[in-house]
């Protein structure tokens, strides 16, 4: 179910605000622990990518959908490290912005 799913939504911009505004977003989804976190992942994200810890695709999948974003990947180590526990994470892009 959704709101038994630990989302961490992270900014891929210089934008401020952009992974609250998500993550407000996600939860009016039913995402109801989709929560923002500091912290800029590497690289000039121009797109929203969702990232899946391992067994949690399915549930990546669902959240992209939610988000109108079309892929789904596995989590990178240096995300992973900024995640927690969370089993999905949502890096989003310019195209949030």
């Amino acid at each position: 179910s959704p709101g038994q799913l630990n989302v961490v939504v992270l900014n891929g911009t210089t934008t401020t605000g952009l992974a609250h505004h998500v993550s407000e977003e996600l939860q009016q989804s039913g995402y109801t622990k989709a929560a923002a976190e500091t912290g800029q992942p590497p690289g000039a994200n121009q797109t929203t990518v969702v990232e899946y810890a391992s067994g949690h695709q399915a549930d990546a999948q669902r959240v992209a959908r939610s988000l109108g974003v079309t892929q789904a990947q596995p989590i990178e180590g240096t995300v992973a490290s900024m995640a927690g526990s969370a089993s999905v994470v949502v890096i989003v892009g310019l195209d949030k912005a």
